[in-house]
């Protein structure tokens, strides 16, 4: 008997004991009798009949809502169509697929745990098979299952009726830690609890944001190999999903879970000339349209031609998914970047070589939830800024970020100095920075001053001779905190706003120094080694004493140094790039005129990021001094780099506030504020649209974004020789 027969005659019978149980539970006066039937009758269908033959994208696309609170702009029934390039993960996901696990490289926002949460639905509704959850942590758990998990099972009704209603820690109720349903339920646990990897067998495993997961658990290794070594028991049978963003490069988690894999890229077809590519980032730039509006364009690696975003949701719509892992079978090569139509076919079939786990590598360029211009502004705002560039390479761009260190080169940086002379303040700085670091028989110090633009410079450097536990040194110091200041030729004065003394030698002489200074904080260059401190940490109130005695109270602030060093050698090495053809400088440099010679330099350049395996193969990195070579001025520029940003904003400043702080200080001449515009701002659009109207390209034309200012010169004479592009 097929399932249609079965569910027929079962509907037969179902029609004929109605009647007789509704006619007697009435006839006695128990009308519980008369609806009872119903309950029993539902029961037992559901005992005899086999579940639903759909997957979980069928599933979702069926029976899944979005909760109005889980932070979803689109609440309300689910629909494939919004997420197209999630369809085929989630069918991979289903029982019947042979893979055994999906792995999902993804950006933020792009809907990737919606594929673990429909997952879960269909395994408590249709598969019924036992199942573990694990995020980062308990605190990223309960979150998770507040905000996301359980507002979703409340909001789809199939959910509410497989899954049992939240409730006591006793009997069959779901908790934050378990739902119930038919065939076993669902654990969720924390990636750093060996016992919650360890619990039991599951057949099903879902890992959450695994880049954030913790190099072993309970020193028994890596947390995901432990949930899926705890999975063969069920041999074939069981399947398993990965989802996250990326962290840093050589570490990252799903990074090396996608190598693991097929390596899935999602192509996509051109509305000009039909040709199926992956989207790239360098293709994707500012544009004019036909009347002139800025515009976001990709530009098609096929034909050339420009594509709106409004072509968008077609092109995801039509988008499949091709098997990209690099082959050392010459006759078995991965598929070009660019896919012909009629050539789908033969790369979707292509031999995977064993490879069971399938890999979807997505950034947000393809999302139907964001748009263009977002990822433009992104990138401009983070240029010249490390930690933002980081923070866009991982979440926007699916990519982790490469966290090297390497030191740029001492003796070419020598080479490369600009003219200005020492303790001469640039045009367009408008405040300064020092810091000190103290050592046995001197203190070093040198100032360094900001401005708009991500402009920084290095002003002036100097040696304070003398014991560093004698008072008469630390006259010498008192004294340039209380008068260092500094002129433009106009007259205007730039005072040193804020300085910092390392405190973290001779520390109760650089204690008392400070008092009665409010403009010199005690720093701790050793406090906040850690990637994701800030900058300038909060004060840390410490007893001051000398000897035995209690002076009083001192603050203490740490420095982030382990992302300022990184953010200090890339503003360098933009730098060595030097003024574009039009004369701009790159956001985000430091400027070093003739007082930086090359000792100077190898000071500067004295640290390096080195990396360290650790139990469980991870690899962590961390920074460490150069052998036999000094490194005072690392530090000083690294804490004149905390002051300027972890408490006076120079890289959170607004234009208005820049305009505030310049009418302040009493402005500059004009011709100093016309040369700071024209040397270090970005080039303004219309300047760029002048050009190439004077190269005779009146159509609408795609503008290179400022974050490759290389590839846009490249671009412009390639526009002003061929006219067209």
């Amino acid at each position: 008997m097929t399932p249609a027969e079965l569910k027929s005659y079962l509907d037969r019978g179902y029609d004929v004991l109605s009647s007789g149980f509704i006619k007697w539970g009435l006839r006695i006066g128990l009308s519980a009798v008369a609806v009872g039937h119903i309950v029993a009758f539902d029961a037992l269908a559901e005992a005899v009949l086999p579940p639903e033959d759909i997957n979980p994208a069928q599933w979702a696309q069926k029976y899944r809502y979005i909760a109005p609170g889980s932070g979803s702009p689109r609440p309300g029934k689910w629909d494939n169509a919004t997420t197209p390039y999630l369809v085929e993960p989630m069918e991979s996901l289903g029982s019947d697929d042979p893979c055994a696990g999906v792995v999902c490289k993804m950006s933020a926002q792009v809907g990737k745990t919606e594929i673990g949460i429909n997952w879960l639905g269909y395994v408590a509704d249709i598969d019924h098979k036992p199942m573990l959850i694990t995020q980062p942590g308990i605190v990223q758990l309960v979150k998770f299952n507040r905000e996301k998990l359980q507002p979703s099972i409340d909001a789809t009704p199939r959910m509410r009726e497989s899954i049992a209603p939240e409730g006591d820690r006793l009997g069959e109720n779901s908790t934050t830690r378990f739902k119930h349903f038919a065939g076993g339920g669902c654990h969720l646990g924390s990636a750093n609890a060996s016992a919650d990897l360890q619990s039991s067998s599951r057949a099903r495993y879902w890992g959450d944001e695994v880049g954030e997961y913790p190099a072993e658990a309970g020193s028994r290794g890596d947390p995901v190999r432990q949930a899926i070594k705890r999975m063969e028991a069920w041999g074939a049978l069981s399947k398993y999903l990965l989802t996250s963003t990326c962290q840093l490069k050589h570490s990252c988690k799903i990074s090396e879970e996608y190598e693991r894999s097929d390596q899935r890229r999602f192509y996509v077809p051109c509305p000009h000339c039909d040709d199926f590519q992956i989207l790239d980032w360098e293709n994707l730039a500012w544009g004019l349209s036909g009347s002139g509006a800025k515009v976001a364009v990709y530009s098609c690696g096929s034909c050339g031609c420009d594509i709106y975003e409004r072509d968008k949701f077609d092109m995801v719509a039509q988008g499949v998914w091709l098997p990209c892992f690099p082959s050392k079978d010459a006759s078995n090569p991965a598929p070009p970047s660019i896919v012909a139509r009629a050539a789908l076919p033969h790369w979707r079939a292509r031999d995977c070589e064993g490879r069971r786990v399938k890999g979807y590598h997505l950034w947000k360029i393809y999302s139907n939830l964001g748009d263009w211009p977002s990822i433009l502004v992104e990138s401009e705002d983070a240029e010249g800024n490390p930690e933002s560039l980081k923070v866009f390479w991982q979440q926007t761009l699916a990519e982790p970020w490469d966290d090297s260190g390497e030191a740029p080169d001492h003796e070419d940086l020598a080479k490369r100095v600009e003219s200005f002379p020492d303790a001469q303040i640039l045009p367009g700085m408008y405040f300064a920075t020092g810091a000190m670091d103290v050592q046995i028989d001197r203190i070093e110090w040198g100032t360094y001053a900001w401005g708009p633009n991500l402009q920084g410079q290095l002003v002036e450097k100097g040696i304070l001779e003398g014991a560093t536990d004698q008072p008469e040194v630390w006259e010498k110091a008192r004294e340039l905190w209380a008068t260092k200041a500094y002129r433009y030729s106009s007259g205007v004065t730039i005072p040193v706003d804020l300085w910092g003394v390392d405190s973290g030698y001779r520390s109760p002489y650089v204690y008392q120094a400070t008092k009665g200074f409010p403009n010199v904080l005690n720093l701790d260059g050793r406090g906040s080694d850690k990637p994701h401190a800030p900058p300038l940490g909060t004060a840390r109130t410490l007893k001051h004493k000398v000897g035995n005695i209690v002076m009083g109270q001192i603050q203490k602030f740490d420095v982030g140094t382990y992302n300022l060093k990184s953010r200090l050698y890339g503003m360098i090495r933009q730098w060595t790039e030097g003024p574009n053809e039009v004369g701009q400088w790159p956001r985000g440099i430091i400027h070093f005129g003739q007082n930086a010679d090359i000792e100077f330099f190898a000071q500067l350049t004295a640290e390096v990021l080195i990396p360290h395996q650790r139990r469980g193969g991870r690899i962590s990195y961390h920074w460490e001094k150069i052998k036999r070579r000094a490194n005072e001025h690392h530090d000083i520029a690294i804490y004149n780099l905390a002051l300027a940003c972890g408490r006076l904003r120079w890289d959170s400043r607004t234009p208005a506030d820049w305009e505030a702080l310049i009418a302040e200080r009493g402005g500059e001449p004009e011709k100093e504020q016309k040369s700071l515009e024209d040397l270090w701002g970005p080039a303004p659009l219309a300047s760029v649209q002048d050009k190439l109207e004077a190269a005779g390209v009146t159509e609408s034309k795609v503008l290179p974004r400022t974050a490759s200012r290389a590839a846009a010169l490249a671009r412009l004479a390639r526009l002003n020789n061929d006219g067209d592009d």
